[in-house]
């Protein structure tokens, strides 16, 4: 059987690393994360990107499959989906579309 997770993204890398490595050290097959534009438990605190969000992930584990469970387009641009239009999460790798990882 395989196991899949839910990882909100809610924390700032700096603590959001360690929650997506914690879940590929517990044998996760797959994690996912949303992109809506909030939700109403979290509404007053940071929402980032699935997008940025994910490539970050992907920079921290090795194989821990990634997604997306919603992915909202439609406030969206299709050139400005890819960016995202939320904060930065600051991390110090690039990530290749190429690799397969999402």
């Amino acid at each position: 059987m395989r196991l899949s997770t839910v990882i909100l993204p809610i924390h700032r890398w700096a603590e959001g690393q360690k929650t997506w490595r914690r879940a590929e050290e517990l044998g996760f097959h797959t994690a996912y994360t949303y992109d809506h534009l909030s939700w109403r438990t979290f509404r007053d605190g940071p929402w980032f990107g699935a997008l940025p969000t994910l490539t970050a992930a992907a920079t921290v584990t090795d194989r821990l499959r990634l997604g997306t469970l919603v992915t909202s387009v439609k406030p969206f641009s299709p050139i400005a989906a890819p960016t995202g239009k939320t904060p930065s999460l600051r991390i110090g790798h690039a990530w290749s579309a190429g690799s397969g990882r999402i």
